[in-house]
């Protein structure tokens, strides 16, 4: 690579003038360990050669992590999310949802919207549960509108909470820090083994439940249970099995009879509700995880990510040179420690992680 590159590397041998190439673009899988092989080609570039960094001849390109198929037509998704957001997109064509209780009903770019707020609350309360305190805990905290640290210095609020959560295999105390003049829940439970919670002010403190009471606030009005309505039969050609494999001849076009329009759907919660749409956006689609680029086709690798009339590139930036010193010195320098107590420090914080 230094070869290739024609410009030499130390500071005796460096010349930013034979550089060969204006853009030095890495190009790695979209999984985790495309990440890490970035991460150890951004530390060479960082270590031996920063002027290209700071002169921003490094870029990363974005190769799709799916491809999602429908008779001919594909379309590439860079990740999760945008994989979500294309199922919600095709789930809610010729859907709406009542909702009970007000009997409103919300259908396209308004459901859509719901829906992706619907999908952004179950990853908060996923995160916010990684911190060792329990969904029905973090919704009960929601229901009693815990925001602040006033929450905790009102022994009637703790109180109304204890009482939400008090159950017979599960005994709730209200404790005061009289340091701090804070309350504090110390929760006990007995279903079949013993085990203990402590909730304190530091959890509604936190970054993932302040996240997640935004996102509760904008859900509040919704009433359920709810029922999703087909306004109208699906398309005739509509296919409920996905396409047929690659290298596999297509059959001849043919009319297909009409469908029925289908049944309504009763819905009992948010969950069941986002489950509902993705799964009406995988109809009839086949969805390809791509684990490297060596999987595509070369004509999809060019379509995809060469491309210059159709690639994204990041441009590489290093707009704190202090922290990013630290950072690779934590994560890729000689010493064990301070690596091992980042990892532990952040393990809780990890979003994306393949097993």
């Amino acid at each position: 690579m230094i070869a290739a590159l024609g410009c030499g590397i130390g500071t005796e041998d460096f010349d930013i003038d034979r550089l060969r190439y204006h853009r030095v673009i890495i190009m790695t899988d979209a999984d985790v360990d495309g990440s890490h092989i970035r991460t150890l080609l951004l530390t060479f570039f960082y270590r031996q050669l920063p002027e290209l960094i700071n002169r921003g001849h490094v870029f990363i390109a974005q190769p799709p992590l799916y491809r999602a198929k429908r008779g001919k037509a594909e379309t590439y998704i860079k990740d999760d999310r945008e994989l979500d957001a294309f199922l919600v997109r095709r789930g809610v064509e010729g859907r709406s949802v009542r909702f009970s209780g007000t009997g409103g009903v919300v259908a396209g770019a308004e459901l859509e919207k719901l829906l992706q707020r619907l999908i952004a609350f179950r990853s908060q309360m996923q995160a916010a549960s990684r911190r060792g305190v329990t969904r029905r805990v973090l919704t009960a905290l929601l229901d009693q509108d815990a925001r602040d640290r006033s929450f905790f210095a009102s022994r009637t609020s703790m109180e109304a909470l204890a009482a939400a959560l008090e159950t017979e295999t599960r005994r709730v105390t209200v404790i005061l820090d009289e340091e701090h003049s804070l309350y504090r829940l110390e929760i006990e439970e007995r279903n079949g083994h013993v085990g203990s919670m402590t909730v304190a002010a530091d959890v509604v403190l936190s970054s993932e439940f302040r996240a997640l009471s935004a996102t509760h606030r904008d859900l509040r009005g919704l009433t359920w249970p709810a029922t999703v309505v087909v306004d109208a039969a699906p398309p005739a050609d509509e296919e409920e099995d996905g396409p047929a494999a690659e290298g596999e001849p297509a059959e001849p076009a043919r009319p297909r009879p009409a469908k029925a329009r289908a049944a309504d759907v009763d819905i009992a919660g948010p969950d069941e509700l986002v489950e509902h749409f993705i799964a009406a956006g995988k109809r009839g689609v086949a969805i390809n995880r791509y684990k490297g680029l060596g999987e595509m086709n070369p004509d999809q690798l060019w379509a995809t990510t060469m491309d210059p009339g159709a690639r994204t590139l990041l441009q590489v930036k290093a707009e704190d040179h202090t922290e990013a010193d630290q950072m690779f010195t934590t994560l890729m320098g000689d010493q064990v420690e301070p690596r091992r107590k980042f990892i532990e420090d952040n393990a809780l914080d990890v979003k994306n992680l393949d097993i």
